[in-house]
């Protein structure tokens, strides 16, 4: 099989422990592009912090792309332009703010530009280091009045699993709910994950799905995972990536996956 467009997932995937890019990633995405490939970075980073990365690896040219959000977002590298967006129902929204909120999480909601939290935790502060994005603190979740992507809360694993037992039953069916590591649990609008935002890039560019790598780490890479033409699941893997994907590479974000995936099977 030929393919034509490597989808990466970012954190845990192509970012290494320190959240860097390899010179060997580097190198293969560089030789990846030279060879007439696309390579899209799919996170559920905001397309602000995935600016960053994408100036880092020359995509700040036309023709290529990114996707945002979880999917929520799909846009051009160079211009910005937005392709598509999906974000949560406003109300919901904020009801799952203000849920989070009473059971003493510390939830950051995202718009299209700014990311927002009601309090200033070690949490919200760590996140918005790692996001490379400024909090804005409010007095109330009603003061945002802008669309809202998704919500996250970034915590200890077993509080967060307590945190999700209990607000599953209430929004389950009208939102997604996942862990997109083991620290961080994400909501986003219902029909929104990594697998829509590439399906979408991927018609619009004319690709078949058979054409496609995907190559990622958590569970909300499943369905990206599932849908491409190969799934590839980094060897530091978890919260099912590994049963979704074709292929467990023995190499992990630590050890160049991503360049191993381009040169084995994108190149070839």
């Amino acid at each position: 099989m030929s393919y034509r467009a490597l989808f990466t997932d970012l954190d845990g995937t192509l970012l290494n422990a320190r959240s860097e890019i390899s010179p060997a990633n580097k190198a293969a995405i560089a030789d990846a592009f030279a060879a007439g490939k696309q390579v899209v970075l799919c996170s559920g980073r905001s397309w602000r912090s995935l600016d960053y990365f994408e100036r880092a690896l020359d995509m700040l040219k036309p023709e290529r792309y990114g996707v945002a959000f979880q999917g929520g977002v799909v846009y051009e590298s160079l211009s910005k332009r937005v392709l598509f967006s999906q974000k949560m129902e406003y109300e919901m929204a904020l009801e799952i703010a203000k849920t989070l909120d009473g059971y003493g999480a510390a939830p950051l909601l995202y718009t299209d530009t700014r990311l927002t939290a009601r309090r200033k935790t070690v949490n919200t502060e760590m996140y918005s280091r790692h996001a490379n994005l400024p909090v804005e603190y409010i007095q109330s979740f009603d003061e945002i009045k802008d669309g809202i992507q998704k919500i996250i809360v970034e915590g200890e694993c077993d509080e967060l699993t307590e945190i999700a037992e209990k607000i599953t039953p209430r929004f389950s069916g009208r939102c997604n709910i996942f862990f997109s590591a083991s620290d961080l649990i994400e909501f986003t609008h219902i029909d929104v994950h990594k697998g829509h935002g590439m399906r979408f890039l991927a018609h619009r560019l004319g690709i078949d799905m058979k054409e496609i790598i995907a190559v990622g780490d958590q569970g909300n890479d499943i369905e990206m995972l599932r849908e491409a033409g190969l799934g590839v699941a980094v060897a530091n893997a978890t919260q099912g990536a590994p049963e979704a994907a074709d292929i467990v590479l023995e190499e992990s974000n630590d050890k160049d996956a991503v360049s191993k995936v381009i040169r084995e099977w994108l190149l070839k």
